[in-house]
C-alpha cells in the first residue's frame, strides 16, 4: 500500500472570465503527470480543458463555469501528450477576484493514492479463489484502480501475467481505450449510487480474438456505510451471443430469400373454434390478396373478402377437409382484386395438427393467371409443388431444434434466477444451443440451394446429389418410420450434370414411394438406393420400395402429366412427368420403372459426360 509521500500530484491557478481561461500558475511535476511543460500551459500551447475525455466534458463545463462557484472532488480522466488516457483525481474550489474567478485545481493520480479498497495479494484464502476461477472477478477502490482480480482475467490484459500484475492499474492501462471507456462508464454507475450496474460488454482477448461477458458491478462499502470501492464478476457469454447472432442471421436469411419468392410463403392456422389466421406471411402475400401480412396476423378475413365468390365455397371446404384428414392442401382457385380483377392462384400447404385442437398449413400460393396462357405450365407448377413440399421438410425439421433452443435457454434462465450457473453445465447447453442453430442453418441453405436454377453443368458425384436430397427429405421418412438403404458404388466417380435438377428428381422419386409406403401402411417399410457403374460411360441408380408395387394397368402412364394415383387434392400429376423429362431431356439420360417382387424400381441412367445446354 503506498503512501502520501508517494502521490504524484499538480497545482495549477486558473483565471476564468466569459472570454478566456488562463493559466495563473502550475507545478513542473505536469510534465511527469501528462507529459507537458510547464510552458505549453503557460503560453496556451495546451488547454487543460481539451485534454478531458469526451465522456468527461460535463465535469469539464462545471469546473470552467464563471457561474457556478462550487468546489469538490472528481474522479476524471485526461489526456496526456503520448495519446493515451490517465485517471485523475481532482480536487477543485473557486474564489472571486476582482473581475474574474479563480480556480485552485489539484491533480493526482489515481494510481499513486492511497487505497481505499487493501490489496488482496496477501490474502491467502483469496489469493487462492482469485487463482482457480473461470469467471473474471475484480476489485476496484474509489478510484477505479484495481486492488484485486483473478487470473482468468490477465487472458484479457495487456500487459500482464499474473492477477497480481494488475495490483495498483486501471483499465486504461491493460485494455483498449474502446473497451476501457466502456468498462470505466459502468462504474461510473456504481459510484453514482446504483446497487448493481449490469451490461453484456465486448472483450478482447491478447490474441486478437473478439467475445462478450456478462459484466455486473456491486458497491463495496466499509463498516460506516462509506462507499471505498467496486467489485465486479465478468462471465464469458461468446458462445451464447454467437448463437444468438447465428439465429438471426439464419431468420434474416429466411425473410430475404422468402421475399425474392414470387408469390407467397406462409402459415395459415385454423383454431378449433373456427377462427382463421395468417401467423405469417411474406409480404408476396399484398400481391396475392392485395393486403398487407400485418393485417392477416390475427385474423384471416381480408383475404377471405377477396376470394371469388364462385369459388368461396370450395376453398372453405378443402381447407376443412385437410383439417379432418391431414391431406396436404392442393388447389386452383380465384380471387377478385379490387385493382388488378380476377385472378387465379395455386396454393400448396400441408397440415399439422396442434396441442390446443387447432391446425395450422405451412405452405405456398401463387398468381397463375399469366402462367396458365403460357406453355410452360406445367414446368411453373412442379416447381411450386416441390415449394409447397420443401416449405413443410423445413418446418419439420425446424421443431426439434427450436424446442431444444427452447428448453436450453429456459434451463439458463432458471439457474439465472436461483443463482446455480455453472461455467461447465453453461459451455455444455452453449454447444448443444449451437448444434440446433446450425441445423436451423444448415435447412436454409438447402432450400436455398434447390430453388437455385441451374445455368451451367457442374462435375458431381451422383452420391453427393443423393445426399443433398436425403438432408432435405430424410427427416419425413425417420418421422414415418421408413428405413433407407443406400448401396454405394466401390468407385464413386464424377458425373457432368445440372445437380439441382437431379436433386429434384431424387426428391420427387423418394417422396412418392414414402406416399405410397405411408398409404399402404407397409410393415417394415423401406426405400432401397443403389448406385453402380454400368460401364465406362455411363451410371445407374435404383431406387426401390417394399410398397406393393404399381398396377399393370396404369405403370405404362404414370410418366404422363397430371396423371396421379392420388387424390386430386393431393397429387398434381407432375413429378414424375417433369423427372422423366429432366433425366431424358435436360441430362440425356433415361428413367424408367417396372415392378419386382414387394415393389416398384425406378431406374434411372445418365452418360457421365452431357454436352447438351440446358433448355
Amino acid at each position: 500500500m503506498l503512501n502520501q509521500k508517494s502521490i504524484l500530484e499538480v497545482s495549477l491557478k486558473l483565471s476564468l472570465s466569459n472570454e478566456s481561461i488562463l493559466v495563473l500558475s502550475i507545478d513542473d511535476t505536469i510534465e511527469r503527470l501528462l507529459g507537458y511543460t510547464v510552458q505549453d500551459y503557460l503560453t496556451g500551447q495546451v488547454s487543460l480543458k481539451e485534454q478531458f475525455h469526451l465522456d468527461d466534458l460535463e465535469i469539464a463545463e462545471i469546473l470552467f463555469s464563471t457561474e457556478d462557484l462550487s468546489e469538490g472532488v472528481f474522479n476524471i480522466r485526461l489526456r496526456q501528450a503520448n495519446g493515451r488516457v490517465r485517471c485523475i483525481k481532482m480536487l477543485y474550489n473557486k474564489e472571486i477576484a476582482t473581475d474574474t474567478v479563480v480556480l485552485d485545481v489539484t491533480l493526482q493520480d489515481s494510481k499513486s493514492l492511497q487505497r481505499t479498497m487493501a490489496d488482496s495479494s496477501e490474502m491467502v484464502n483469496f489469493a487462492a479463489i482469485m487463482e482457480n476461477t473461470d469467471d473474471y472477478i475484480y476489485f476496484k477502490d474509489r478510484n477505479h484502480v484495481f486492488t484485486g482480480a483473478s487470473q482468468s482475467l490477465v487472458s484479457l490484459c495487456d500487459p500482464a501475467e499474473h492477477w497480481t500484475d494488475l495490483l495498483g492499474q486501471t483499465d486504461y492501462d491493460v485494455f483498449p481505450e474502446e473497451l476501457a471507456d466502456i468498462y470505466y462508464n459502468l462504474e461510473k454507475q456504481v459510484f453514482a449510487g446504483i446497487s448493481i450496474a449490469h451490461e453484456i460488454q465486448e472483450t478482447l482477448s491478447k490474441d486478437g480474438i473478439r467475445g462478450w461477458v456478462d459484466n455486473r458491478k456491486y458497491p463495496v462499502n466499509d463498516k460506516d456505510g462509506t462507499l471505498i470501492g467496486l467489485y465486479g464478476i465478468a462471465r464469458d457469454v461468446t458462445q451464447s451471443i454467437q448463437q444468438k447472432i447465428e439465429l438471426t442471421n439464419s431468420h434474416t436469411m429466411l425473410r430475404k430469400l422468402t421475399e425474392n419468392i414470387p408469390g407467397t410463403v406462409y402459415q395459415y392456422k385454423l383454431d378449433a373454434d373456427g377462427h382463421a389466421s395468417f401467423p405469417y406471411a411474406s409480404s408476396g402475400i399484398k400481391d396475392i390478396y392485395e393486403a398487407e401480412p400485418k393485417d392477416l396476423v390475427e385474423d384471416a378475413q381480408p383475404a377471405f373478402n377477396v376470394l371469388h365468390p364462385d369459388d368461396l365455397e370450395m376453398i372453405v371446404s378443402t381447407i376443412q377437409d385437410s383439417a379432418r384428414s391431414m391431406k396436404d392442401w392442393n388447389l386452383k382457385y380465384r380471387v377478385d382484386l379490387p385493382k388488378k380483377g380476377v385472378r387465379w392462384l395455386q396454393g400448396f400447404s400441408k397440415p399439422e395438427k396442434l396441442e390446443d385442437g387447432s391446425t395450422i398449413w405451412h405452405g405456398y400460393i401463387h398468381d397463375i393467371t399469366d402462367a396458365k396462357k403460357k406453355d410452360d405450365l406445367i414446368l411453373v407448377q412442379s416447381r411450386n409443388a416441390a415449394m409447397g413440399e420443401m416449405i413443410s421438410m423445413i418446418a419439420h425439421q425446424w421443431r426439434q431444434p427450436i424446442s431444444t433452443i427452447s428448453m436450453l435457454s429456459n434451463s439458463i434462465l432458471a439457474d439465472i434466477d436461483l443463482d446455480s450457473l455453472n461455467v461447465i453445465e453453461l459451455k455444455e447447453i452453449a454447444n448443444k444451443i449451437n448444434t440446433s442453430t446450425q441445423e436451423l442453418s444448415k435447412t436454409i441453405d438447402d432450400f436455398r440451394d434447390f430453388f437455385k436454377p441451374d445455368k451451367i453443368k457442374q462435375r458431381t458425384k451422383i452420391n453427393t446429389v443423393i445426399q443433398s436430397a436425403l438432408s432435405v427429405i430424410g427427416k419425413s421418412l425417420e418421422s414415418n418410420n421408413i428405413t433407407l438403404k443406400m448401396k454405394k458404388p466401390k468407385e464413386d466417380k464424377e458425373i457432368n450434370i445440372y445437380p439441382r435438377e437431379l436433386m429434384q428428381v431424387f426428391i420427387n422419386i423418394i417422396n412418392n414411394a414414402k406416399d405410397i409406403l405411408v398409404e399402404k401402411k407397409t410393415i417394415d417399410a423401406s426405400i432401397v438406393i443403389r448406385c453402380e457403374q454400368s460401364n465406362d460411360e455411363s451410371a445407374i441408380i435404383t431406387v426401390s420400395d417394399n410398397g406393393g408395387g404399381i398396377h399393370e394397368d396404369i405403370i405404362d402412364k404414370i410418366f404422363d402429366p397430371y396423371f396421379s394415383t392420388k387424390n386430386e387434392k393431393n397429387g398434381t400429376g407432375l413429378g414424375l412427368y417433369m423427372s422423366k423429362m429432366i433425366i431424358e431431356k435436360h441430362l440425356l439420360g433415361k428413367l424408367s420403372v417396372y415392378n419386382k417382387d414387394d415393389g416398384a424400381c425406378f431406374k434411372i441412367e445418365l452418360p457421365y459426360d452431357i454436352q447438351s445446354n440446358h433448355e
